[in-house]
């Protein structure tokens, strides 16, 4: 008896625990959070409705109705800073249906540009409402629990196939930013999950010792997790997770490289691809950025034409605003305006610190396995720098502060972006000593 008790892994309840905990807390966030009081929700609430009515690309003047289009009136960006939250405003939406009122155009240009595939799971809720005649309020409700099943199924299948670093993974699916994400309606829930799962099944076909070697069915599912994650939120960096796979699961390492190559062009192509498709709202999105005073040919041509100096305003913003990363990271609630306290935010780094250096197992990963993982996290952060700069950096700001004084940093970056990434990182300080 003793022995079956020193053998048994009591990571094996995670998975379990997490379905548990992820779900009550989950609803407590999609439940009390106002309505569109996530960062974008408004916008992203408006392409989960597009998408129910089954355009994959919604026009650039989408039409909804007038009760939905409502809601961002009533429920403004920062509401907190408008008026109380007014239990009556809530009781008169829900009176209401959807339906009621003429449709009234919609400039989505933000979201618009996203593909449809990290809204598919509130898509679908927000079209099975739609069904029931609920009120428009009901529809952006029935999308926050669509897009947190998506989450609560994802998470717990990476947990149950991770070989290790079970409590690494648990600990970030349920760090509080990450559960505001995934009781909302934003693509960022379908992102991390996804994340999350393309992880956990790379390890898992890396390092599980019943896989000997790989057959049909786990490249195509490989292939379908790289393709849905890089649909989220493109990111090429994520095709070197299979370089963690050793080649003598591939048969022999000519054959390694060239999957991780063809792996590489499918998502480069399905990128190129969706933005062939989505030319329409792609050239409304960038007219939508000159009105705001921001070049994205310019943007672009800074970084391609002064390399180092987009590196030191980088760096500088890390020095700057690395604390506040980190409270957004862990926790900065509503449109980044009600933070964590301090010492709760290093308190939860501590303990991702401490589940990750302590959370090895018998597998050894190499020095190798760590400079991909590296690798990886540096060009994935690398490419949030760039294309928020692309995006966001105003010409005004770009001559003035970046170029005249110097002193300029690069703007609209937010913690919860680090977040898909984190696993790789925490897993390349993994040690198997100190456990």
């Amino acid at each position: 008896r003793l022995a079956r008790l020193l053998a048994w892994d009591a990571t094996e309840i995670l998975p379990a625990l997490f379905l548990a905990l992820g779900g009550l807390l989950g609803l407590l966030f999609a439940a009390l959070m106002p309505p569109l009081q996530v960062p974008d929700e408004a916008a992203h609430f408006f392409r989960a409705l597009g998408i129910s009515n089954g355009t994959c690309v919604s026009p650039a003047d989408q039409p909804v109705p007038f009760a939905v289009h409502q809601l961002p009136i009533i429920f403004p960006t920062r509401l907190e800073t408008h008026h109380p939250v007014r239990f009556q405003d809530y009781q008169r939406l829900m009176g209401s249906r959807w339906t009621d009122g003429q449709p009234v155009p919609f400039y989505n240009f933000n979201a618009n540009i996203y593909n449809c595939a990290p809204y598919l799971a509130s898509a679908a809720a927000v079209e099975a409402a739609k069904l029931s005649s609920l009120s428009a309020i009901g529809l952006l409700y029935s999308g926050r629990l669509g897009n947190l099943a998506l989450y609560l199924v994802a998470v717990y299948v990476a947990l149950r196939i991770l070989p290790f670093g079970r409590p690494v993974v648990f600990c970030l699916a349920l760090m509080p930013m990450t559960l505001h994400q995934a009781g909302s309606v934003s693509a960022d829930a379908a992102t991390i999950a996804s994340a999350f799962l393309l992880f956990a099944y790379v390890l898992y076909l890396a390092f599980d010792p019943r896989i000997i070697a790989l057959s049909g069915r786990h490249l195509a599912a490989l292939c379908g997790l790289l393709l849905f994650t890089t649909l989220c939120k493109f990111n090429p960096w994520l095709v070197l997770l299979l370089l963690l796979i050793p080649h003598s699961r591939f048969g022999s390492t000519r054959r390694k490289l060239l999957t991780v190559g063809a792996c590489l062009a499918l998502v480069l192509f399905a990128s190129v691809a969706w933005q062939s498709i989505d030319q329409v709202n792609i050239v409304a999105f960038k007219a939508y950025r000159t009105s705001l005073g921001i070049s994205t040919d310019i943007n672009l041509a800074f970084i391609l034409h002064h390399p180092l100096g987009f590196l030191v305003v980088c760096a500088r913003s890390w020095r700057l605003l690395w604390a506040e990363y980190a409270t957004q990271f862990v926790g900065y609630f509503g449109w980044i305006s009600i933070p964590l306290p301090p010492w709760l935010v290093w308190a939860y780094l501590g303990v991702l610190m401490v589940t990750a250096v302590m959370g090895g197992t018998h597998v050894r990963i190499t020095l190798n396995d760590r400079l991909v993982c590296a690798g990886i996290v540096a060009g994935s952060v690398a490419s949030i720098f760039m294309l928020l700069w692309i995006f966001e950096m105003t010409q005004s700001y770009l001559a003035t502060s970046i170029i005249g004084q110097g002193t300029g940093l690069c703007p609209g970056v937010q913690g919860r972006y680090f977040i898909p990434i984190a696993p790789i990182l925490l897993m390349a300080i993994s040690n198997t000593r100190l456990r």
